[in-house]
């Protein structure tokens, strides 16, 4: 019983830290869209 939990914590550790890497490039992804346009207004 204690090994199905160590398991199911390991699981929803894992979910989070992939949630987490997920919001981070999400971030980083609209960061980097945001400099492109901001950078193309200025030659426009």
């Amino acid at each position: 019983m204690s090994k199905q939990n160590k398991e199911i914590d390991n699981y929803h550790v894992s979910y989070l830290v992939i949630f987490i890497c997920y919001w981070f490039y999400i971030i980083k992804i609209n960061l980097i869209i945001n400099s492109v346009f901001n950078f193309s207004n200025v030659f426009n």
